[in-house]
């Protein structure tokens, strides 16, 4: 960690107390409340969203687990309820930490912050003890007389082994040092434009702990993390200071326990055990490997942009009654930590506490926008699942159309036998409509039951009217008989009356008398021939009611199927494919509204304007 703007050697703690209370405070950040209004905002739409869901699919029904494989989107929705609830209450979790990190920066955080982190018995509270009183176990009339007096107090607990809260802290003032793990809470202390967090062991063999001790990281300007020297080079510290180190916040690794407990002998012989700081050179090599480590996991880049340092101290030898206080001070590595807290929050300039509060707001806000993108995983395989059902619905419609077919022709020529005998077309045409009504009312309710939609009463049907089937009729042939009679007879008395006209002609006369005279008589004849028709029964039109019914049957079925698919979509939407609907539309305008502030307030920070 290197500081250009400042060479400072602090003296004492003293100096570093009165240097950090002259530093510039500052009061509340107007930018960081109106993107936490965003993020506020977020958590009203999520919970009006979540309780729409629940609404939309209150009255769905479970399915008879006897029916078997059924296009029923029950179970399905329910997995997806439970996936989507499950990602909505990491984010709560997260939103509710920020809040509560909000509300700690306004009580706690008007000066620089210092959050320490470090595994189970690596010295963080005789580390904090120290910075606190200047000795890492204050009896109670250092606590009585420290000026500055720091405040301690209790912020929050995991709830797992001591029993701590405010009256307790504030009673105790100090962290508890001893072999067991004894800090399950956030705790700490101010002093005069400083707070110091001390926090539960991030290894902690207690979860909570661990996870109580990360919900405040984004609090802090500094982190302190602590590592014992018998084992400061442990992989899964690194994890963790690598992932505090891309958070983009200032680092200081601390070796604490750099000390030996040697043994001398006095002038008069007797041999006594002495407590002495490991030599300089196993420090500064225990520093240098532990820098090492550090950048080994971190890229190239990173390791340029990486703002942290490593300096060995001993808590416990700073306290010792041997040598002046100048020298412990020194020796025991407390100047250089010190000088390099000072250094950190000079270099922040005034604006650290704006600037923290922007980047948590920045990481909520990232946060925010992976998770409503999360959402879109389960929704997205509930989509499929729906879609497949959708297909099987139109395949089943397309078997129950054509299993009921040729039971709806079988029908159609049963009754045409019946009633054509009688002729009774309107009566017929009647029945066949009824009939047909009856039948896929029940072919519906056996639809409905194989496919695990609960009962809804008796489907209902809207046909159209039964056009272009004509009534019953028999079908005759019709035969013409045309008589020559009056013709006939014309002609003979015609020729007749030529012929004797002809006797008195001659040969000639007579046979011209004869034509003409048959001729004569034809044409009086005719006017006594006759036309007469007949009429003979051939067959009925039977079979073309029958063809023409089957095709009204088969307009009918169409519409009824129709019906009952639309019918049947309505069941698998509601709730599934409407609820699906509403929250891709829902949370698209959120990620539309995060994405927004999360890219201004990005431009403000590349732009240095935070």
């Amino acid at each position: 960690m290197t500081h250009p703007t400042s060479e400072l050697k602090l003296s004492g703690r003293s100096q570093f107390l009165s240097c950090v209370a002259g530093l510039d405070g500052e009061g509340a950040n107007k930018d960081a409340g109106d993107y936490q209004r965003i993020l506020l905002q977020v958590e009203s739409e999520l919970s009006r969203t979540f309780s729409a869901l629940e609404e939309d699919g209150a009255g769905l029904k479970e399915p008879d687990a006897s029916k078997g494989d059924t296009l029923s989107l029950y179970a399905a929705r329910q997995e997806w309820m439970t996936s989507i609830s499950d990602i909505r209450a990491r984010w709560d979790n997260s939103f509710s930490a920020f809040k509560k990190r909000g509300d700690f920066y306004l009580r706690r955080g008007q000066g620089r912050m210092v959050c320490v982190f470090g595994k189970v018995k690596a010295g963080k509270s005789s580390l904090g003890n120290y910075v606190a009183y200047g000795t890492d176990s204050p009896t109670p009339e250092i606590k009585e007389t420290a000026q500055p007096r720091p405040e301690f107090f209790f912020e929050d607990s995991s709830g797992l082994n001591e029993k701590m809260s405010a009256d307790i802290m504030a009673q105790q003032r100090q962290f508890g040092v001893g072999i067991a793990e004894t800090t399950s809470s956030i705790q700490g202390f101010s002093l005069p434009g400083f707070t110091w967090v001390d926090t539960p062991g991030v290894d902690s063999p207690n979860a909570s702990n661990g996870d109580l001790a990360y919900q405040y990281i984004d609090a802090c300007d500094l982190i302190v993390f602590t590592l014992h020297s018998g084992s400061p080079q442990r992989a899964s510290d690194r994890d963790k200071i690598v992932s505090f180190l891309r958070r983009g916040k200032p680092f200081v690794l601390v070796i604490t326990a750099s000390d030996d407990v040697e043994e001398d002998e006095t002038p008069e012989g007797e041999f006594i055990r002495v407590l002495a700081m490991k030599s300089d050179f196993v420090r500064k090599e225990q520093c240098r490997r532990m820098k090492a480590f550090v950048e080994d996991a971190l890229t190239p880049e990173e390791v340029s942009r990486a703002d942290f340092s490593v300096v060995s101290v001993s808590a416990r030898y700073a306290c010792v009654d041997s040598g002046t206080q100048e020298e412990r001070w020194s020796e025991s590595g407390m100047q250089e930590f010190f000088t390099d807290l000072m250094n950190t929050f000079q270099a922040q300039g005034a604006s650290v506490r704006e600037k923290t509060a922007l980047r948590d707001v920045r990481g909520c806000l990232k946060e925010t926008l992976d998770i409503l993108n999360e959402l879109e995983v389960p929704s997205k395989a509930f989509a499929g699942v729906i879609e497949e059902r959708q297909k099987r619905l139109e395949k089943n419609l397309r078997e129950l159309k054509a299993e009921t077919t040729p039971v709806l022709d079988r029908l159609t020529e049963d009754l045409a036998e019946v009633f054509a005998t009688k002729k009774q077309s309107p009566l017929y045409r009647d029945t066949l409509r009824r009939a047909f009504i009856s039948l896929m009312a029940k072919v519906a309710t056996d639809f409905d039951r194989e496919i695990g939609r609960p009962p809804h009463g008796v489907p209902e049907f809207t046909l159209s009217r039964h056009s272009g089937i004509p009534d019953f009729q028999d079908l005759f042939a019709t035969t013409k008989h045309e008589s020559k009679l009056g013709s006939n007879i014309g002609n003979a008395l015609g020729s007749l009356a030529g012929g004797l006209a002809g006797l008195v002609g001659g040969p000639l006369g007579g046979i011209a008398g004869g034509v003409a005279g048959s001729a004569a008589g034809g044409k009086i004849g005719s006017y006594f021939d006759d036309t007469t028709e007949n009429k003979v029964k051939t067959g009925d039109n039977l079979q073309a009611v029958i063809s023409n019914s089957k095709h009204q049957m088969a307009i009918w079925l169409n519409e009824a199927v129709a019906q009952l698919e639309a019918s049947t979509r309505d069941w698998l939407n509601k709730g599934t494919a409407s609820s699906l609907k509403t929250l891709r539309k829902e949370t698209g305008q959120m990620i539309s509204a995060v994405s927004g502030s999360l890219e201004h307030l990005n431009k403000d920070f590349d732009n240095g304007n935070a």
